[in-house]
C-alpha cells in the first residue's frame, strides 16, 4: 500500500504557512480577533477539517490492511471508500493514494479484476509511481498478468517514474501490439487522450467494443 507520515506531520509540511499561524496566532486571536481573523478563515478551518478526516481514515484503513485477514481487508475497504469520498473535497491528487490502496486489497482478495480496474483508476486521478507499484508485494497477484504489464510499461514510457528499471516481466510482444493497435483505432475514431484510452481499455479487459461505452460514459 501507499502510506503516509502522521496526519500531524502531513499537514504541517504541507500546510506550513498556515497551520503554523493556526497554532500561533490563538492567543492573538483571543485579544484581537477582528485584526487576525484574515488569517484563519472558515474556508481555511473547513480546509483542516476535511484533511484531519481523510488522513485520520488513511491510517485506520492501513492499520486494518497490515492484519490481511479477509475481515480486516473489507473494513479497510469500507474506510478506503469513505478516504476516496472524502478526497473529493480536496485539491490535487488525494484521490490517487486511496484508489491505490483499494486496488493493493482487492489483489490480497484474489479479486485481480477489481484490483486493476482501481489500479487504473489510481493512475488516472494521478498515481505515478512506477517503482513502487512493480515492487508492491500487496499486487503481486497482478504481476503476470499482462495489464498490469502495460500499466507499469505506461507509468515509466510517460516519464512519471525516475526509476530507470524496473524488476518486472515485460508483457508479450503481441499483446503490446494488441494493445497498441486499439490505442491507434480510438485516437482514429477521435479519442485523443492516452491515458483515458488506456484506462477504458484495461476496464474493458482488452474489448475495443466495451472501451468505446467506458469512454462514452
Amino acid at each position: 500500500p501507499r502510506s503516509y507520515p502522521s496526519a500531524g506531520t502531513f499537514l504541517f509540511r504541507s500546510s506550513l504557512h498556515s497551520f503554523s499561524l493556526s497554532l500561533s496566532l490563538r492567543p492573538l486571536l483571543y485579544v484581537c480577533p477582528r485584526r487576525c481573523s484574515f488569517f484563519l478563515t472558515s474556508e481555511h478551518i473547513e480546509g483542516l477539517r476535511i484533511r484531519k478526516s481523510y488522513f485520520g481514515l488513511h491510517h485506520r484503513a492501513l492499520a486494518l490492511m497490515e492484519k490481511r485477514t479477509p475481515e480486516s481487508l473489507q473494513r479497510a475497504i469500507a474506510l478506503l471508500e469513505l478516504q476516496n469520498n472524502v478526497s473529493n473535497k480536496l485539491p490535487g491528487d488525494y484521490q490517487a493514494t486511496p484508489l491505490y490502496n483499494l486496488a493493493c486489497c482487492y489483489s490480497v482478495l484474489g479479486e485481480t479484476d477489481e484490483a486493476l480496474n482501481y489500479l487504473s483508476m489510481a493512475v488516472a486521478a494521478g498515481w505515478s509511481d512506477a517503482e513502487h507499484t512493480a515492487a508492491d508485494e500487496d499486487l503481486k497477484n497482478l504481476h503476470e498478468l499482462d495489464a498490469f504489464k502495460i500499466i507499469i510499461q505506461e507509468l515509466t514510457v510517460a516519464g512519471q517514474s525516475e526509476s530507470p528499471s524496473l524488476s518486472v516481466p515485460a508483457p508479450s510482444e503481441r499483446s503490446l501490439q494488441d494493445f497498441d493497435a486499439k490505442l491507434t483505432t480510438l485516437a482514429e475514431m477521435g479519442w485523443s487522450d492516452r491515458r483515458a484510452n488506456i484506462q477504458a481499455l484495461l476496464a474493458a479487459k482488452g474489448d475495443l467494443v466495451q472501451a468505446v461505452h467506458e469512454l462514452l460514459q
